[in-house]
């Protein structure tokens, strides 16, 4: 993911990125009254890491007030350069949709069921081998954005922990599943863009 990463960061992208960031932690900063340069201080690498992923997987779905969408232009003009594994993971972002998320069921370093605690429908198992084994069941809540490849949803930003006070309802959590009998054939390592996008711009 470096090359659209690498891509986000160029002048007719810089803006857009920059602007998502601000709608994404802008609000939580000046409430607590610190700048956006100090995330990574306070929340450390992995939780500046994580709003900036947020952010920008937010920035390839969306549609710009001129139709262009990084994306799809990623795609069109670099998309040669990638693998056939990391182009279908852009397009699977492309149409990728945040959440917030409650564990429902776990298989720690295999897999997780998440429930959408915002857009409601059924629970979705998603395929995940290192982040499943930090999880845990039910709140506090988990922020992402699960996509599909393949032959089961993965994760695309790291599912991050998130309190969540009521009066969410309450479903039955049991202590561990059992394993799906359906396994995807490859799971999407996003480990590479998290190492590329270490930093907030500007930190």
């Amino acid at each position: 993911m470096s090359g659209i990463i690498a891509w986000a960061r160029r002048e007719e992208w810089r803006h857009a990125l920059a602007e998502r960031i601000e709608r994404h932690a802008g609000a939580a900063c000046a409430a607590a009254g610190i700048e956006m340069s100090e995330i990574e201080t306070l929340l450390g690498e992995h939780g500046a890491s994580t709003v900036w992923g947020a952010a920008f997987e937010d920035l390839l779905a969306l549609d710009m007030p001129d139709g262009r969408n990084l994306a799809e232009e990623y795609l069109r003009r670099r998309g040669w350069k990638e693998s056939a594994s990391t182009r279908d993971y852009i397009a699977a972002l492309r149409h990728a949709r945040i959440g917030l998320y409650e564990v429902t069921a776990l298989q720690p370093g295999a897999w997780m069921r998440l429930r959408d605690l915002i857009g409601g429908g059924e629970a979705v198992q998603v395929m995940e081998r290192s982040g499943s084994r930090g999880m845990r069941l039910g709140p506090p809540g988990y922020a992402g954005c699960p996509v599909e490849m393949g032959a089961a949803p993965v994760p695309a930003t790291p599912l991050a922990p998130i309190p969540i006070p009521a009066p969410f309802p309450a479903v039955e959590r049991p202590a561990i599943a059992a394993p799906p009998r359906r396994q995807p054939s490859r799971t999407h390592p996003v480990s590479t863009r998290r190492a590329a996008a270490r930093r907030l711009p500007g930190s």
